[in-house]
């Protein structure tokens, strides 16, 4: 299978669908609780997103924090990917809630006694107030670096992280990258 037919929009589809229910369906059979191996499985989600997002605030730029960012950078071409974040979906799919969105949900549950916030507005939410400041983070903290190899990283991580700013959430980019080839 040649790498442009991964990225074709129906193989994503149905690749995205294939790792929901394989996962859904690991969870609730070793928990045997829909309830439990959702929460779990959202506890999972915000527990490695907030230890990354420490780790790359945090820690100083030594080999591991290359992975760290590596793991950013892999996080956020998913959510392209798989139009969305794949362990939402996973926790949507283990909840049987089509109203689930993710870890979000939880930040915006009490405006739901006022009004219900569409999927844009919290994707929207999630670009600008963490994942840009993330990306712009990492990109700052390798630029001012000592070490030239870590500048030239940080140029790198402008080239894969800087388009990213003007591409709204959700964008179909892979199809968009594979028509030019």
């Amino acid at each position: 299978m040649n790498h442009q037919n991964m990225f074709d929009l129906e193989n994503r589809k149905k690749y995205t669908k294939i790792i929901i229910q394989t996962i859904s369906n690991a969870m609730v059979t070793i928990f045997g609780n829909q309830i439990v191996a959702g929460s779990l499985f959202i506890l999972f989600h915000i527990v490695s997103v907030l230890f990354l997002i420490y780790s790359i605030v945090y820690d100083k730029v030594v080999s591991y924090y290359h992975f760290y960012c590596f793991l950013w950078l892999i996080i956020i071409y998913s959510n392209y990917y798989f139009n969305g974040c794949i362990l939402s979906r996973i926790e949507k799919h283990i909840l049987q809630d089509n109203t689930w969105a993710g870890p979000i949900n939880l930040l915006f549950y009490p405006l739901h006694l006022f009004y219900k916030p569409n999927k844009q507005i919290m994707n929207d939410y999630i670009k600008f107030f963490w994942a840009i400041p993330v990306s712009s983070f990492i990109i700052l903290k390798y630029l001012f670096e000592d070490s030239l190899f870590n500048k030239i990283i940080g140029l790198i991580f402008i080239i894969l992280l800087g388009p990213l700013l003007f591409i709204p959430s959700q964008y179909d980019i892979f199809t968009q990258f594979t028509d030019l080839f």
